[in-house]
């Protein structure tokens, strides 16, 4: 029987290990390697390994430094597929390179994680074996790309409605161009609009979209793994190519969604447009800062998956910087890590932005939280409900005293009401704009944004009050067609997401979590952006319920006026 590898301990802090795989013409030959310390150096020339680890058993062996080590069958697979046919290759790979045994050796070579990623010549990021169709994908892929950037002399394209507009196309500069209208969309991408008439490259366009739906983009360890490396380059089977390749495709298929001419395969939660996006913007601001805000992160990897929950925080340590704030351990109990990790976002930010993670499944948070603690471990389930926020969108324990409190009450509201509401309005307007949360709706989420949704206007109220009646409405139905149904696309948000119609003791009429209860405050937390309700626990202490959107009081007006007097402010503790 042949001898395990053991570990021998790293000298000091700074220093890691290197996977040197010895070359093979044979795929099919053992893996034989050796285990070298190293001081983390980019003089090296060592390359770092992106990959899912799965959740089977070790069950394939290679030989390190001649002795036997079980590693899982898609690792195996990548490094058969990485392995060079005469060269040795320098490889930094986490379930090889760190003792996963030794937890204190697992808490300072995670916090190195930022060193040895930034550090490494190239990051190889392994989406998985070839399956039947993918390498049609890759070809796809890579020639949808290909055929863009060669027309636009490396431009990319960016959404532009909150950003700066170019006034025409001009294919001879190299520019982020950016999309304002469907003119814009087609001129810009007309170079690969006969790809989507012909049906054998439109099956492939389909491969390249399943590419997306690989367990790599759904992995908390692999977002920072994607974003510290200057260049990273993707393999899927044998194929290999750039990672922002993608970045062309998805924004492709959202501008194309966006203007209704979508035509290849449908998108839904299995398809990571936004994990794309994610990686090519924080990719951008990490190369211009070094670092992103703890909240950005959290922002950027809600959602992703993670076998320990501690790792919703720990895998994002290599994104921060160095900061003395959040040094959370694996010894650490779970409550505590998430705990540590909201405190020091909401002392970096200012605000109350955090709360904006607040899952609406309070019957399946983890008890021992503060109630003001996210439980980031609900949203990496599959099929987690979605973050249906107010202030969430960021692109763009004592906590915070409050200026305004409004009790909540049982009532009816009838859109046939005439008696005006404190904003002058009818109650058919305030139900309405209640509805759209008072913001213009859009067609398709936007991968990022430079400010907030714009605010109605008074085109949009005018609409909003020919739907007083039902007359009105069948009429406007009728006539705008599609446009209508942005309106009723809310409303079936509101269902889906739990949302909760309420009105308060003085007659503010607003939206709220699903576990909101006659009795409830309804709260302007300093320095909060929107709503809070919070529920009277005992001995003076408070329990928070959820982010709610109250009509009348959210462009800030009252915020304003009651900020700029303290004498109004009331402590709220909240447990």
């Amino acid at each position: 029987m042949d001898e395990l590898y053991h570990y021998s301990p790293l000298p000091v802090s700074g220093w890691f290990r290197v996977l040197i795989i010895e070359p093979s013409d044979d795929p099919e030959n053992s893996m034989s390697c050796k285990l070298r310390h190293h001081p983390i150096s980019p003089n090296i020339g060592y390359d770092a390994l992106s990959y899912t680890w799965g959740d089977e058993e070790p069950e394939c062996q290679i030989f390190i430094d001649k002795k036997l080590f079980w590693i899982r069958k898609n690792l195996y697979t990548a490094l058969q597929v990485v392995r060079r046919k005469e060269k040795e290759l320098l490889l930094w790979v986490d379930a090889i390179c760190i003792n996963q045994d030794d937890e204190n050796e697992r808490d300072y070579q995670v916090r190195q994680m930022n060193d040895i990623f930034a550090k490494a010549s190239l990051v190889r990021v392994w989406l998985g074996a070839a399956t039947t169709g993918s390498d049609r994908g890759v070809d796809v892929l890579c020639k949808f790309h290909n055929t863009v950037h060669d027309a636009w002399k490396g431009s990319w394209a960016r959404i532009g409605s909150t950003f700066r507009k170019k006034d025409r196309l001009d294919a001879s500069k190299s520019y982020d161009y950016f999309i304002n209208s469907r003119d814009d969309y087609e001129a810009y991408y007309k170079p690969v609009m006969p790809l989507l008439e012909d049906s054998q490259s439109l099956a492939d366009l389909d491969q390249a979209v399943l590419l997306l739906c690989r367990p790599w983009w759904k992995r908390m360890w692999t977002l920072q793994e994607s974003v510290l490396c200057k260049q990273v380059v993707c393999y899927c089977g044998s194929r290999s190519f750039p990672l922002d390749y993608f970045y062309t495709l998805t924004y492709f298929i959202y501008f194309s969604a966006n203007f209704d001419s979508w035509p290849g395969l449908l998108t839904d939660s299995k398809v990571s447009l936004r994990e794309a996006w994610r990686i090519a913007d924080l990719r951008g601001h990490f190369s211009k800062k070094g670092q992103i805000s703890l909240l950005l992160a959290l922002d950027s990897s809600w959602n992703r998956r993670a076998s320990d929950p501690k790792d919703k925080v720990i895998g994002l340590l290599g994104l921060l910087g160095q900061r003395s704030d959040l040094l959370p351990e694996y010894a650490w109990q779970l409550e505590k890590v998430y705990r540590t990790a909201f405190r020091a976002a909401i002392q970096e930010e200012g605000d109350l932005s955090c709360l904006g993670f607040m899952s609406e499944l309070s019957e399946r948070r983890n008890p021992n939280l503060p109630t003001w603690v996210p439980d980031l471990e609900i949203h990496s389930e599959t099929g987690s409900d979605y973050l249906a926020s107010l202030s969430k969108p960021i692109f763009g324990s004592t906590l915070y005293n409050a200026s305004l409190a409004q009790k909540t009450k049982k009532t009816r509201i009838s859109t046939e009401n005439d008696d005006s509401y404190c904003t002058g309005e009818s109650s058919a307007q305030v139900f309405w704009r209640t509805v759209l949360v008072d913001l213009k709706q859009g067609t398709y989420p936007e991968p990022c944004r430079a400010t907030g949704p714009s605010r109605l206007d008074a085109n949009d109220q005018e609409w909003l009050s020919r739907l007083e009646t039902e007359q009105g409405l069948q009429e406007l139905i009728l006539t705008w067609g599609l446009s209508c149904q942005q309106v009723f696309r809310q409303l079936r948000l509101i269902e889906q997401f739990h949302r909760r119609f309420f009105v308060t003791t003085n007659g503010y009429v607003g939206l709220g979590p699903p576990s909101l209860e006659t009795g409830d405050s309804v709260c302007v937390l300093v320095p909060g952006t929107v709503a809070y309700a919070l529920r009277d626990s005992e001995k003076g202490r408070w329990k928070y319920v959820g982010e709610c959107y109250l009509h009348g009081i959210m462009n800030g007006e009252i915020i304003e006026d009651v900020a700029q007097n303290e004498d109004t402010y009331t402590t709220f503790r909240i447990e």
